[in-house]
């Protein structure tokens, strides 16, 4: 008696799971019924978008990002970086004893400051200028290979890099980009921020945005929006005579709950804040931040009411 209630448990069981499986099958098939034709064809788009954009990243070529005397200036030793590089001795106060080290200074002219700053006696120092750490060469064996597979021309002599000036090449190679304006360096050096003349222009605008307090990325931001639109001669926003427009838009929208969701969803890495929207340039395609968020849309506005075009003058081709 017992052993059939058992098998009749486990009969009743076995149906019940069957019964269930059948449900779930018919639940799936009717999801995938909703499915339409567009999204289907919108899904391959988005695919193909995303393979098209990704695919041969590598430039055509990369130069330094310098004007003509520029290249003559710091080519003299190893490196393309922004900074210097000493070596020095002096008299440390807290043991009153010499002590010789390195330093590496984005001020050259202020470096007898910055030593002394350091807790050393200003009449002991003594200093020279050294270059900074030669690429290694794995760092060069790498970038050989990257080349050979891209037929990319770099025109920046190879023997001259620092380990800063490879890793940037690399980027350059691996990850795609456009050599950086003079400018926009400048900016970063104004910022305390190192950086190498080798570096990709979205590596620069995202160290850049990295350094930036909250509301001083929102000027960036517009900063960004205004020189994709309206190619200024000027793309340092130190020295944009449009710097207070900038930062008036910050101080307007930096407790604005709509438009700081907008901007950080979207623009949270300063990466896509080169160019916006898809572009096909010399050298590949490059796809930008988003031009159709609401914060991008809110500093178009913006640009729009308080600028004429016929103000703004082209800085390059």
């Amino acid at each position: 008696m017992i052993v059939g209630f058992f098998i009749f448990l486990l009969i009743t069981l076995i149906v019940v799971l069957i019964i269930y499986e059948s449900c779930n099958i018919s639940a799936h098939k009717d999801e995938t019924d909703k499915i339409t034709p567009y999204e289907l064809t919108a899904t391959a788009k988005v695919t193909a978008t995303f393979e098209e954009t990704y695919t041969n990243v590598a430039p055509k070529y990369i130069r330094i990002a310098s004007d003509a005397n520029c290249y003559e200036a710091i080519s003299n030793g190893i490196g393309f970086v922004n900074y210097r590089t000493y070596k020095f001795t002096a008299k440390f106060i807290e043991t009153n004893r010499f002590r010789t080290r390195q330093i590496e200074t984005l001020e050259p002219t202020n470096i007898l400051e910055e030593i002394s700053s350091l807790g050393y006696y200003k009449d002991s120092i003594t200093y020279e200028p050294i270059s900074p750490e030669a690429a290694t060469e794995n760092q060069l064996q790498y970038i050989g290979a990257l080349i050979e597979e891209t037929s990319c021309n770099v025109e920046i002599p190879l023997n001259k890099l620092s380990k800063a000036d490879a890793s940037g090449i690399i980027y350059y190679l691996t990850d795609g980009g456009h050599t950086p304006s003079k400018d926009i360096i400048e900016y970063a050096t104004e910022l305390h921020i190192r950086a190498s003349y080798c570096f990709p222009d979205w590596l620069i605008f995202g160290n850049i945005f990295e350094n930036l307090s909250a509301k001083e990325k929102i000027a960036f931001f517009i900063f960004c929006v205004f020189r994709d639109k309206y190619k200024p001669t000027c793309e340092n926003p130190n020295h944009s005579p449009y710097k207070n427009l900038f930062t008036s838009f910050a101080d307007l929208y930096c407790e604005n709950k709509k438009f700081l969701d907008s901007f950080h969803n979207h623009y949270y890495n300063g990466h896509n804040l080169v160019r916006f929207g898809k572009t096909i340039t010399r050298e590949f395609p490059v796809r930008g931040g988003s031009k159709q968020t609401l914060a991008y849309k809110t500093a178009i506005e913006y640009l729009e009411n308080h600028l004429e075009a016929s103000e703004i003058q082209p800085f390059r081709l």
